[in-house]
């Protein structure tokens, strides 16, 4: 009972300051958060074989329109006849579909390995998981499984293949937006803290900086 009544007491004492200054903090705390939500990014990882050196490309877009070079990272296959991981950094909110263009000449590629990877998730693909969740697009004449490898015969200097289902289908956002939201409750309790107590609070900070003041002095 004691409790409720300071926390009543206190909240008659709340001015338009206090409440502005409340949502100030409020603001200024959300803001790693908002940062946090747009620079997400998902690390796509293709553990590939080729016969030459060359590069690989993974474009990348929204719901509906065009893969285009903009939105498109490269990276270049330096063992030859070799397996190399290659990684691949794309923005989240931006990246719902993408094509993966390996190489640019014929010739048979194998792919053991593709992977996604978020702040909360991890989706691994590898050979007949690879061949059901992706299709040829473009100068690719076979797309087939061999143990857990994906075979690709190439045709052309433009190979390439498509994911078939939305990444945001494959990867579980709910446990981010979870830890969202448990940021936000703690905040917002923060802010209210800070207006309810916001005097007493400062209180003992002028007294700490009195009490460092005075001690500088006798010190020196």
């Amino acid at each position: 009972m004691k409790l409720i009544q300071i926390i009543t007491h206190k909240i008659r004492e709340i001015t338009y300051k206090d409440i502005i200054g409340g949502i100030g903090i409020l603001l200024i705390l959300l803001v790693p958060l908002a940062v946090h939500y747009h620079m997400r990014t998902i690390v796509v990882e293709i553990d590939i074989k080729m016969p030459a050196r060359d590069m690989v490309q993974l474009f990348y877009k929204g719901g509906s329109g065009y893969y285009t070079e903009e939105n498109s990272v490269v990276r270049q296959y330096e063992k030859e006849g070799q397996w190399q991981e290659l990684y691949f950094e794309i923005p989240q909110g931006d990246a719902e579909f993408i094509r993966i263009d390996p190489g640019t000449r014929a010739g048979e590629i194998r792919i053991r390995k593709i992977c996604f990877k978020d702040s909360v998730n991890e989706k691994c693909f590898s050979g007949g998981e690879i061949r059901g969740n992706f299709r040829p697009l473009n100068q690719i004449e076979k797309f087939d499984v061999e143990g857990d490898e994906l075979k690709v015969i190439s045709v052309g200097n433009d190979p390439h293949f498509e994911i078939e289902d939305s990444l945001k289908l494959l990867l579980d956002n709910s446990k981010m937006y979870r830890y969202y939201g448990l940021y936000v409750l703690v905040v917002g309790i923060l802010a209210i803290v800070f207006i309810l107590f916001k005097k007493p609070l400062w209180g003992v900070i002028r007294e700490k900086v009195s009490s460092n003041k005075l001690f500088k002095n006798v010190r020196y």
